[in-house]
């Protein structure tokens, strides 16, 4: 099958994993079936694996233990999903390399060839748009104008997968790209393999945890209990964000002995900027850069590093390549990075943070609220 086929009926699928190995397990199926290129049902399901999920893989979709522990094993999910796809052409991103090698370890057990149709979107954007340069899912997305529906979970990755093959295969497509978000190639700065210390483990562990008790919007007193024991046991995390900020608000919430209704929002606040400190730092501002000295986290929409280091020195600014006491700004890629060791942030991040706690004035911008950005892609 060719991807330049431009099908009116398929569906389209993703899947979260627990890693990337040979022996890793599906921990969530989603897929999509369209018939005449509108959307006319859904699957969805959470698969509870025969092992945890790590940590590691929770701050890439954000599926934790607790989610799973409840959900169907793969065999009972899988024979619904097979159901749910018949015989349809199958469309998926990196679906080759990724979601059909994992399916297809048991479909062939049930006598079920899976996948013998299908277009891999990731190649059809490879040869619509060679200048691209990188091909994630959210920055094909995010050069097509396509909405993000839930970042790294399956429903939502199925949603935008649909939407970027209907808009790469429009007959009208070559000519409608010139009036998208502009694209610069530009390299990726993921570290793959990269050998994360102790501390970076545990505080992965930490964002896990708080993404657990999260989940629900609802935090309870055994939650806190629990969390504030693994507090006390990973003390040498101190100095450290978002430790330092966890373990003050939760000493200050059970000083008493009593846990309040008050402090309970106050902790679900608190928890919630911590799995996700970009959002609730970033500021809309049309701030001059002139004298500032600023650096850069993520992989921008704009263009490749290069490209921004151009635009802020021309803008007068002095390009830093970490975050120190004398950072001005640190700008936020609205790509994110896949190579962030904490899901929604990384290192220059966190250090961001941590030098705003001790009294450090820095402004943290997403590239989307940054007003120069905005001037050159219009």
């Amino acid at each position: 099958m060719r991807d330049g086929d431009y099908f009116d009926d398929y569906v389209v699928v993703d899947i979260e994993t627990t890693g990337l190995g040979s022996s890793d397990e599906i921990v969530e199926i989603g897929a999509l079936k369209v018939r005449d290129h509108q959307v006319v049902e859904t699957f969805c399901s959470l698969v509870h694996p025969s092992r945890p999920i790590p940590a590691s893989a929770t701050l890439i979709h954000g599926i934790t233990n607790s989610m799973v522990k409840d959900a169907s094993p793969i065999d009972v999910v899988l024979d619904d999903f097979f159901a749910f796809v018949g015989d349809d052409i199958v469309i998926g991103h990196n679906i080759a390399s990724f979601d059909l090698p994992f399916i297809r370890r048991y479909s062939g057990s049930r006598g079920y060839s899976f996948g013998r149709r299908y277009v891999d979107t990731l190649y059809v954007a490879k040869r619509k748009l060679p200048q691209l340069g990188s091909y994630t899912l959210a920055r094909l997305s995010a050069c097509l104008a396509v909405e993000e529906p839930s970042k790294h979970r399956a429903l939502g990755d199925c949603y935008s997968t649909y939407c970027c093959y209907e808009k790469l295969m429009k007959p009208t497509f070559d000519e409608e790209i010139s009036i998208l978000t502009p694209v610069r190639r530009e390299k990726s700065f993921a570290v793959k393999g990269a050998k994360l210390t102790d501390k970076t483990t545990a505080l992965q562990e930490l964002q896990v945890i708080l993404m657990d008790i999260t989940a629900d919007q609802e935090i309870s007193r055994s939650e806190v209990d629990e969390l504030q024991s693994w507090l006390c046991m990973h003390q040498e995390l101190r100095g450290n964000y978002p430790y330092d900020k966890v373990i003050s608000q939760v000493e200050q919430a059970l000083e008493d002995g009593i846990l309040t209704a008050e402090e309970i929002d106050r902790l679900l606040h608190v928890f919630l900027s911590c799995i996700n400190p970009v959002s609730e730092k970033t500021t809309d501002t049309s701030i001059s850069f002139e004298g500032k000295s600023i650096c850069v986290s993520g992989e921008f929409l704009f263009g490749s590093r290069n490209d921004v280091r151009l635009l802020m020195e021309s803008c007068g600014a002095c390009w830093k390549d970490s975050v120190t006491k004398k950072t001005d700004v640190l700008i936020i890629g609205e790509c994110g990075s896949d190579a962030w060791a904490c899901g929604s942030y990384g290192g220059k991040i966190k250090k961001a943070m941590e030098l705003l706690s001790s009294g450090c004035e820095i402004a943290i911008l997403q590239e989307s609220k940054v007003a120069i950005f905005r001037a050159k892609s219009e």
